[in-house]
């Protein structure tokens, strides 16, 4: 029987070193590739197209938010499964919306990481227990403390052109990443100079920077 290929991202070592653990003792998973932020886990699931991504919703260079919605778009066919210590049913309303197959609270991860990612490839939403309790409550539309996403006027496409930008990729790379030509990224740029008043690209970055799209793991 052909095992279940899954790349795991994760910025904190000993959780990561835990996940894999909880992943290894699956005779059907094969551990295909490991990262610690979510620019290298969009590069490798572009390029194994895996089953299952497993990741953290906080990471450096790319948030997992923005890395399900990529990934959804970019490898249709690798499954999202999210391992948070944010439970919030605004989180879970969000990567759920992005695409996200299993959203697993960090302290429930013993008991769900494997039924999430079975459910996953079998095309089944999970949630662990408290976030499938959190989800059933009547919603009380509050905000969580920690925005999961970076606030302000941009769309999710323009914050992921400035981050990028702020962390000095190329209009190609960047292209890469968005599935969009090099020409696309360049007019998406000035577009993004024009709406925020700048001038050249030291600005866009402090731009970026005041947004909190850079010089931050978020």
């Amino acid at each position: 029987m052909q095992k279940v290929a899954i790349i795991l991202a994760e910025d904190h070592g000993l959780v990561r070193q835990r996940l894999k653990r909880l992943l290894a003792e699956e005779p059907g998973f094969q551990l295909v590739a490991e990262t610690a932020d979510g620019l290298s886990a969009l590069r490798r699931v572009i390029e194994l197209r895996p089953d299952v991504l497993v990741t953290d919703l906080v990471m450096p260079g790319l948030h997992g938010l923005e890395l399900t919605r990529c990934v959804r778009e970019q490898a249709p066919e690798t499954r999202v499964v999210i391992v948070s210590i944010h439970a919030d049913e605004l989180y879970v309303a969000q990567a759920l919306r992005h695409g996200a197959m299993g959203y697993i609270r960090k302290d429930e991860t013993g008991r769900s990481l494997v039924p999430a990612v079975r459910a996953a490839i079998a095309g089944k939403r999970y949630l662990s227990p408290a976030v499938a309790e959190l989800a059933a409550r009547p919603s009380t539309a509050r905000a969580p403390q920690t925005p999961p996403a970076p606030a302000g006027s941009l769309g999710s496409r323009q914050r992921s052109v400035l981050l990028l930008v702020a962390q000095g990729y190329t209009d190609a790379e960047i292209g890469f990443f968005l599935k969009l030509t090099a020409g696309q990224v360049a007019r998406l740029r000035l577009r993004l100079m024009r709406k925020l008043g700048v001038q050249n690209e030291a600005d866009l970055t402090e731009a970026a920077r005041k947004k909190g799209l850079a010089g931050r793991a978020f």
